[in-house]
């Protein structure tokens, strides 16, 4: 007899070939979708801190003014900007 597993993959998580566990995306990345084989890079002017729970929409935390986050980080960082002398 032929038995199908199904296996329902969570968003914020990405499927392993041949594992039937979901792994959570790494930090700076995450997944809207379901059933997917890898994780999409945070965009610019996000972060995705997974360290608490998986990241399922990247836009729920923006970088505030101030700071800037460039693609696939965690954390926003302070925004230096340097001017030269007499500006």
């Amino acid at each position: 007899m032929l038995t199908y597993i199904y296996i329902y993959y969570r968003s914020g998580h990405y499927c392993v070939e041949g594992s039937h566990e979901p792994v959570r995306c790494d930090p700076g990345y995450y997944q809207d979708e379901t059933g997917q084989s890898d994780c999409k890079l945070c965009m610019e002017g996000y972060y995705c801190d997974n360290t608490v729970e998986p990241v399922v929409m990247y836009n729920n935390s923006y970088c505030p003014e101030g700071y800037y986050c460039p693609n696939g980080k965690i954390l926003c960082q302070i925004l230096e900007i340097y001017c030269d002398d007499g500006h």
